[in-house]
Parts: C-alpha cells; sequence; structure tokens
C-alpha cells in the first residue's frame, strides 16, 4: 500500500511504566514508513530519573544499570521532537499511549508538545481490533507466517508494525483509506488521545470514573470532578479539556466549538 507522499514516522517506546503523565522513555525507536517498508531506523536508549517498575522490566528487559552511562531523554528531546514536527502522519501499535509519553516527555523536558492537530494517526492495533484483535506478536505470525522476534524491542516492534499494516490493508480492503480515515479509527469516539472525554450522540461526555457518559459542561457546573483531574496524573490534552469545560459550562455551545477547534468534530 503507498500512502501518496505523505511523512510518516512509525515509533515505539519503552518505558518505566504506564503512566503516561509520569512515566519515562528508557527507549525509542523511529523511523519512516514507505510504500510498506521501514526507512532509516534509528534507536536510542535513555537514562530515567525514577525507578523502572519491576513489571515494566520484565516486559522490556531494559534494566537501570544497562542505562547508566546513557543521557537522558531531555538531552534528545528538541532534535526528536524537530523529527516528529515535520511529519504528517505517526504510526504505531496501540500508540496512543506512546503518542501521550512523548508528549508529556516533551512539557517535562521544557519544550511544547507537537500539534497533532492535522497529523494522520495509523494505529495497526486498532484496525486489527476493529476486525480481529490480538498482540502485535500474533499480528507478526496471523500476517507475515512466522514468529515474531525481538518482541518489546522498539525497533523490533516498529518494523514489525511496518511489515503487518500493509497486510492488514490488503486483508481487510482498506487500500482506498486515507490518513483521515485511518486516524479516525484511531479515535473512535475519543476527543483526547486517552479517552478521558468523548463524543456522546453529538456531547462531550465523560469517557471514564463514575461521572462516565455525563456531559463535561454538567459535571463541571455541579461538582469539583473536573478540578480533580486538572490536578491528577492526567495528560495534558485531559487537563486542557477539562479546563476549559470549567470556564464554559454555563456556555456548552462556545466550549462545543473550542474542541471542534482544538480536536476535531466526531468521527462519523
Amino acid at each position: 500500500m503507498t500512502l501518496g507522499k505523505s511523512t510518516i514516522i512509525a515509533f515505539d517506546l519503552e518505558t518505566t511504566g504506564t503512566n503516561t503523565s509520569t512515566d519515562q522513555i528508557v527507549q525509542i525507536a523511529y523511523g519512516f514508513y514507505e510504500n510498506g517498508e521501514l526507512k532509516n531506523p534509528v534507536t536510542k536508549l535513555f537514562k530515567p530519573t525514577i525507578p523502572i517498575n519491576p513489571g515494566a522490566q520484565r516486559v522490556h528487559g531494559i534494566s537501570m544499570e544497562k542505562l547508566q552511562n546513557e543521557p537522558y531523554f531531555k538531552s534528545d528531546a528538541a532534535e526528536i521532537r524537530d523529527i516528529f514536527s515535520k511529519a504528517e502522519g505517526l504510526m504505531g501499535y496501540n500508540v496512543g499511549f506512546d503518542i501521550s509519553l512523548i508528549q508529556a516527555e516533551f512539557e517535562r523536558s521544557g519544550i511544547p508538545p507537537l500539534d497533532l492537530s492535522n497529523i494522520a494517526i495509523y494505529d495497526a492495533y486498532l484496525i486489527w481490533t476493529k476486525h480481529e484483535g490480538r498482540s502485535l506478536s500474533h499480528a507478526v505470525e496471523r500476517f507475515l507466517g512466522k514468529p515474531m522476534e525481538g518482541a518489546h524491542d522498539a525497533l523490533a516492534d516498529i518494523t514489525a508494525t511496518v511489515n503487518v499494516f500493509d497486510k492488514m490493508v490488503d486483508e481487510f480492503s482498506l487500500n482506498e483509506y486515507n490518513g483521515k480515515d485511518f486516524t479516525a479509527v484511531f479515535k473512535g469516539n475519543k476527543i483526547d488521545f486517552g479517552g478521558t472525554f468523548r463524543w456522546e450522540d453529538g456531547e462531550i461526555v465523560l469517557g471514564i470514573g463514575k461521572h462516565k457518559g455525563t456531559r463535561a459542561v454538567d459535571v463541571a457546573s455541579k461538582n469539583n470532578y473536573l478540578q480533580w483531574i486538572m490536578k491528577s496524573d492526567f495528560p495534558s490534552d485531559a487537563k486542557a479539556i477539562a479546563r476549559k469545560a470549567t470556564l464554559l459550562y454555563h456556555e456548552p455551545m462556545a466550549f462545543k466549538e473550542w474542541v471542534f477547534h482544538n480536536y476535531g468534530k466526531p468521527s462519523k
């Protein structure tokens, strides 16, 4: 499959844990998706400023001892952001987590997060789960006919993602899809990348917690739940939406227009 002449970066992270607000990157791999192949791959290791969660270390096998002589992410953050800012699309496997975490790392490094308003998202995981659904290792076996080697190494993961992506597109007859179509698969009814806020029947509702399914402006008008989101370990995009809802709860159409402008309208 050829997606025109778009600049698409495939990337994957290995991290200290699964909290997108507080955990850190210990490995990044990225390269350019071109005609079903991964071009010019780069892989980097980073020493985190917090311990690696034992569960995360069991998955990716990267220890603090291995990272002692590696730089902090902050030292390469500006260069990585500059490369990613030139992309017209981002590709990965369950890439929403990786996007949220790298955005948090950019902010911690004192540089602005990526502007994703016009970025296409290609998520092989969500394409498959929409049709069948399993892990990246299963996808390699299913679409490439062989066991996956080096799972949970960032470079191995993006290489596998790029290889299975074209096979999925052919298998599920998605050859006519463009960047907007693939982004719609990724977003579904989510507004922010993590789905803290979602679209439901044309309204902006909470996607989590005890107020799940309730309009954000109604929650903002009755209690401090959105203030709790703003003060807790939520990604910056979710906090921004919560903050705007608390300011515009008495003007629901203005709030909705702000969301349209910053995060796009609901996927059809």
